[in-house]
């Protein structure tokens, strides 16, 4: 059995982002945030930067296939690996 390999997100992501993660073969783990929920208000700052919130789209984390992982296990400490059950 293949184990997999998880990353722990948990963040808001921009409009597209979750389609980018997917188009490198990730499996994306996402729920879209009730209205009443808080975002940050440096995130909504960076809005008129980078590109809006507006779906609400919170990653909650990720499944990486095998040509994907270097990327997260170099970044230990932004993307911690996790087990899922």
């Amino acid at each position: 059995m293949n184990k997999k390999h998880c990353f722990k997100i948990n963040k808001l992501v921009r409009v597209h982002t979750t389609e980018i993660i997917r188009s490198h073969g990730i499996i994306v783990y996402e729920r879209v945030m009730e209205k009443d929920e808080q975002i940050e208000e440096k995130r909504i700052s960076k809005k008129q930067e980078r590109g809006g919130f507006e779906n609400r789209i919170y990653n909650i984390y990720i499944e990486v296939n095998s040509k994907s992982i270097d990327y997260y296990h170099k970044k230990p400490s932004d993307y911690p690996e996790i087990i899922v059950v």
